[in-house]
């Protein structure tokens, strides 16, 4: 009996290194699912004796997939916060092109927080401000 229980042992150590590769997450569930089906193996292969040893690979296999899953749904939660925070930032910022007294433009970069535009040197304008103000603002 206390064979089985360090087979069990070596065997989950070897799984976890393996899903060390794979991300936390499918070590977790590697564990998880490999402690979960060591029980279950325990339990419904009392007779056979190796019932432990078997459910508990079968688990840590089914929870590493379970787990890197939930990696792969983490990484892409991330990628589409990163891509919604940029779009709500693109959509409270403006580019008002400033002419200069050589003919040409400067662009100044607005940002729109609340219902006041803020300016790149963090003044304020309770609404949109025309390039002329910022010409006066910045002296071009």
């Amino acid at each position: 009996m206390r064979i089985k229980y360090i087979g069990l042992t070596a065997l989950m150590a070897i799984v976890l290194m393996a899903c060390e590769t794979a991300g936390q997450g499918t070590a977790t569930g590697a564990l998880t699912g490999g402690a979960l089906g060591a029980g279950a193996g325990a339990l419904m292969g009392r007779h056979s004796g190796t019932g432990a040893i078997v459910g508990g690979v079968a688990g840590a296999a089914a929870g590493g997939l379970i787990g890197n899953q939930m990696g792969r749904n983490n990484q892409t939660n991330r990628q589409q916060d990163a891509q919604i925070n940029q779009a709500l930032e693109d959509a409270n910022t403006t580019i008002v092109n400033v002419p200069t007294s050589t003919g040409g433009t400067k662009p100044v970069h607005l940002t729109r927080r609340g219902t006041v535009w803020v300016g790149p040197r963090g003044e304020e304008y309770t609404s949109l401000p025309s390039a002329e103000q910022l010409s006066r603002a910045y002296g071009f």
